[in-house]
């Protein structure tokens, strides 16, 4: 798969959440709602593949779909896609078979769209006169235009849409958010990589406009999806379930890395006798893919630590940051420690690098926004670095030794109980600040955590803070209203007064339990905030949950 190759038809996989969202608000649009989406997300991880397959399998002859792709280009470039993708896929909706020529497509569009192609015809004139602010205009009054001569409403795609501000145009968003505000019959469907970026433009430059955007966040597969594609990945290939945990976990269901590790993985395996995955066939695997200079995950991982040397001045203090960062400096006194610098200066590095979406700040921490680069930039770029010893063949097996014992550290973790994992988790708290659904909260530093069990067996976290204790339990079912009930009657029964109740729930909540927790004051969590917070610790994420239902009796 080549990094930037979207997929669609019988090879797009998962995402139906998503894809279900994009159709939704496209029906609605024909009813007179229009609602813009936005999806956002790191490089890779499918936003293209959703856009394409969501064209790929559009059908309604109502609507007109334009699709662009932007790019770091001229604006000559940008109008001519434009234009074209209209018009292409106008005389589409004719049963016409269209060529790829902006000539030909104008000449024919004439006979059934005539003043569209005359305004077609001005914005090039516009572009030969060098007037691109106009033609930029202009070209977004193009839908209004095809809604007038043929009834459809546009959906206009943007893919990569941060890049508009390199067009060369005056206040490209700006102007932007004007059309939106007058166009109620055309939606837009936005994607950008640059996650911080797009969300300043949609927070503070289109924050007040009719169209406000939805935001979608793209993140890898769930646990689920993910456990399906590597079962379909290795159909006829033996998969220990320990093994298959591991890449989920290594990967964090992001399609690029899960497709080229187990690609790699079933490379291997196709040329031994026996079509089992063992633990030396993914140390291979990871060898070839992630440290071999070759390697399709070297290569990506390589050129993005390429993008910030050559973008910043005094890239090495900026590459220091990040290798100490990867090293499990995640704090800001911790990395200033690390390279040896004032805080006050790291800090503003710190900004530098969450603007280009390297790193993310969540209260009192930084962290990747790509798990794999600093897994990456720890495991073979610092020790290519800081090497002893340089024969190769030497270096590999030092690397493939470690990736064993990441493996065998991981199926350690991963064989506890997830009780356990979750107080051991809570004797990490030091007082720090973190973000859990856009709300800000402050983690007590706990002088004891201790597991207990109630009445029935069911266990429980108990942590204590000075004269404050916090109580947590463990659902590995979807919670109902009932089990708010009893987990509040539980409580009471202990006879202690909780600064905070927190339910983990690790397969989901109803409406109405929700509801009822928030009335109770009781904080939910669900798998991806648990694993959020072991990931802003340091701590392998849980794939696979190991519960006691009663206490000596495992479910």
């Amino acid at each position: 798969m080549m990094l930037n190759e979207p997929v669609i038809g019988e090879d797009f996989f998962g995402r139906r959440e998503a894809l279900n969202l994009i159709k939704k608000r496209v029906d609605a649009l024909k009813e007179g709602y229009r609602q813009n989406i936005a999806l956002t997300g790191q490089n890779l991880s499918g936003k293209s593949s959703i856009l394409h397959q969501f064209l790929y399998t559009f059908r309604d002859n109502q609507i007109l779909p334009i699709y662009v792709e932007i790019t770091d280009e001229p604006f000559t470039y940008f109008s001519q896609r434009f234009i074209g993708s209209l018009l292409y896929n106008f005389l589409k909706t004719k049963n016409l078979e269209p060529k790829e020529d902006l000539p030909l497509l104008i000449e024919e569009a004439r006979n059934y769209i005539p003043n569209t192609v005359k305004r077609v015809t001005d914005i090039q004139d516009f572009i030969k006169r060098r007037e691109f602010d106009q033609a930029y205009s202009e070209l977004f009054d193009l839908t209004n235009s095809v809604k007038e001569e043929t009834s459809k409403s546009c959906v206009i795609i943007f893919d990569e849409f941060h890049n508009l501000s390199n067009l060369n145009v005056k206040h490209p968003f700006k102007n932007f958010g004007k059309k939106i505000m007058v166009q109620k019959d055309t939606m837009y469907i936005v994607t950008s990589s640059q996650v911080t970026t797009v969300k300043k433009i949609l927070n503070e430059k289109l924050s007040l406009l009719f169209g406000n955007f939805e935001v979608i966040n793209i993140d890898g597969f769930t646990t689920k999806n993910a456990s399906y594609f590597l079962d379909r990945r290795f159909k006829y290939i033996r998969l220990p379930k320990e093994y298959k945990n591991f890449i989920i976990s290594l990967t964090e269901g992001h399609p690029f890395y899960l497709d080229i590790i187990s690609q790699s993985v079933k490379d291997i395996v196709t040329h031994l006798t026996f079509k089992r995955i063992t633990k030396d066939v993914l140390t291979e695997a990871l060898k070839n893919s992630i440290f071999n200079s070759k390697g399709a995950v070297f290569l990506y991982l390589n050129n993005t630590l390429g993008a910030v040397r050559s973008s910043k001045k005094m890239s090495e203090l900026y590459i220091s940051i990040l290798l100490a960062v990867a090293g499990g400096a995640f704090r800001l006194k911790e990395i200033s420690k690390t390279v040896k610098k004032r805080t006050g200066d790291v800090s503003k590095h710190l900004s530098v690098l969450v603007e280009m979406n390297i790193l993310y700040k969540n209260g009192s921490f930084y962290k990747f926004v790509d798990k794999m680069f600093g897994f990456w930039l720890k495991f073979v770029y610092q020790k290519r670095r800081s090497a002893i010893i340089s024969y190769l063949p030497d270096r590999i097996e030092i690397f493939k030794k470690e990736m064993g014992e990441i493996i065998d550290s991981f199926l350690m973790e991963e064989s506890k109980e997830i009780t356990q994992r979750a107080a051991h988790l809570f004797g990490l708290f030091n007082n720090e600040t973190i973000n859990i659904e856009n709300r800000e909260h402050r983690l007590c530093s706990f002088s004891s955590v201790d597991i207990k069990t109630f009445d029935n067996g069911d266990p429980y976290i108990l942590s204590k803070a000075m004269n404050k204790y916090w109580i947590t339990a463990i659902s590995p079912e979807e919670v109902r209203d009932i089990d708010i009930i009893e987990f509040i009657e539980k409580c009471k029964s202990l006879k202690i007064k909780f600064h905070r109740k927190v339910l983990i729930a690790f397969s989901g909540i109803e409406m109405n339990a929700r509801l009822l927790a928030k009335e109770e004051k009781i904080w939910i969590w669900d798998t991806e905030d648990f694993n959020h917070l072991m990931a802003l610790y340091g701590k392998q994420r849980v794939v696979e949950i190991r519960h006691k239902k009663r206490a000596g009796v495992a479910a």
